[in-house]
């Protein structure tokens, strides 16, 4: 039930509607009001599909490290909010960390990963990756291509691109490195 005296306020661009508020504060819901408001101005990890309710309202999920939101997307009004569970975090491809949840990288990330010889990464080492060895790479390979008329390996390049597109989704904080390091290690040992 929704308390009287809660009024809707504005965060950054979304509206949070007073029942979105009451929901922060229900205790079952193990919600910090802290991350609401710092969630809300990060990029979420990914986001799911528009869909529509009984009476015609359009919304979407925003799913972050600490919770998922219901959005409006005609209004931004932030409808609905709760933690992510397991089966968000399962059906997301996200990996538990303390509180909050980081997203696991595809495998051809780690073979780009391994193609580059690397056998571990911390933060720095994958920031200099994405933006450093990829695009030279790249560049590199479109550049032999004009230059020398060779033809590219087309299925490489296109594995970059796909490895710039992933990583710049998110912030090198909400990547999960020891799955990283992990994978790297076992493929090393095969």
């Amino acid at each position: 039930m929704a308390k009287t005296n809660t009024r809707p306020i504005k965060v950054g661009k979304y509206n949070v509607t007073s029942h979105a508020q009451n929901r922060i504060v229900e205790p079952k819901r193990y919600l910090k009001k802290t991350d609401v408001v710092d969630y809300l101005y990060f990029k979420p990890l990914t986001t799911g599909p528009i869909k529509y309710d009984k009476k015609g309202r359009p919304s979407y999920s925003r799913i972050g490290r600490y919770a998922i939101t219901q959005i409006n997307s005609k209004n931004n009004n932030l409808t609905s909010i709760w933690r992510t569970s397991k089966i968000d975090a399962k059906k997301y491809h996200l990996e538990r960390r303390g509180r909050k949840y980081v997203k696991k990288v595809s495998e051809n990330l780690i073979n780009l990963l391994k193609h580059f010889n690397y056998s571990e990464v911390d933060q720095k080492k994958l920031e200099n990756f994405i933006n450093i060895d990829v695009p030279c790479e790249i560049s590199g390979l479109v550049g032999d291509d004009e230059e020398k008329h060779i033809q590219i390996d087309r299925k490489f390049l296109n594995n970059l691109e796909d490895a710039i597109d992933e990583l710049n989704d998110y912030l090198t904080e909400e990547i999960d490195l020891d799955d990283i390091n992990q994978r790297l290690k076992e493929s090393k040992n095969v």
